[in-house]
């Protein structure tokens, strides 16, 4: 594992923290004091993966970066990789939404307030399980918010309708297109979720709900449908440009 630091145009790729503190010292700017020494050092050694930003002064900050990179180019090779790779997914994503968006509009009858109720529902729970899982509880959270449960959960409906739409109108495509998830597909679904969280896969089995699964995995699937029938035009760069000054 190696150690990349950045202090504006001042970077370096390292192996060891003693040579990460040595480049750190190195610059006037950063005050190299025997806590944040043991600090990097301490974050160095952890298993936290995540980039790390140390505070010089006012809006100045350091980064330290764990990588498996063996040079300083390759590195940054695998940076503008990802980040290509972010915005292919962003524009893929802006596809998806668009087709689904379309099927949505297409849809006949009224959705049941019940249906939103209970995907508010889902949604304040899983926030109040992130904040709790923080210390805090979801009724400290309100009263810091000066907020009520019933404004809380009201600002959620924008979000539980749209999901709720797009979860009807993936199924009613699956249903109609007979698409369903094969057996192979929900185990490779579940050896996958029993690799990220470093589970057995029978622990797995025995947490999630089948039918869900199998449901999740037909709206994929859905939407994979929609995307590959649709008659999906490119806009040329400038045509984007243009749209975007308007």
């Amino acid at each position: 594992m190696n150690i990349y630091l950045r202090y504006f145009n001042k970077e370096t790729l390292v192996s060891t923290v003693d040579e990460a503190i040595d480049f750190l010292q190195g610059i006037t700017d950063i005050d190299m004091d025997e806590f944040l020494m043991q600090d990097i050092k301490a974050f160095v050694e952890s298993n936290n993966m995540y980039p790390k930003r140390y505070k010089v002064r006012g809006h100045s900050y350091f980064i330290v970066i764990k990588t498996t990179a063996a040079t300083l180019e390759e590195f940054k090779e695998s940076i503008r990789k990802n980040n290509q790779e972010q915005l292919d997914k962003q524009d893929d994503l802006a596809v998806e939404n668009a087709l689904v968006d379309q099927v949505i509009e297409s849809m006949e009858g009224e959705i049941p307030q019940a249906m939103y109720d209970v995907r508010m529902d889902e949604m304040v729970n899983d926030f109040a399980f992130r904040v709790e899982q923080q210390g805090l509880r979801l009724e400290d959270y309100l009263k810091y918010m000066g907020q009520s449960m019933e404004q809380f959960r009201a600002a959620f409906m924008p979000q539980a309708e749209k999901q709720v739409k797009i979860g009807l109108a993936l199924e009613a495509v699956a249903a109609a297109e007979h698409i369903e998830a094969s057996e192979d597909e929900i185990n490779a679904e579940i050896k996958r979720i029993a690799d990220q969280y470093k589970m057995e896969e029978d622990k797995v089995r025995e947490l999630v709900n089948l039918e869900d699964l199998k449901q999740d995995l037909a709206r994929t699937k859905a939407i994979d449908f929609i995307k590959s029938h649709a008659n999906i035009v490119e806009k040329p760069a400038e045509a984007e440009k243009a749209a975007d000054a308007e």
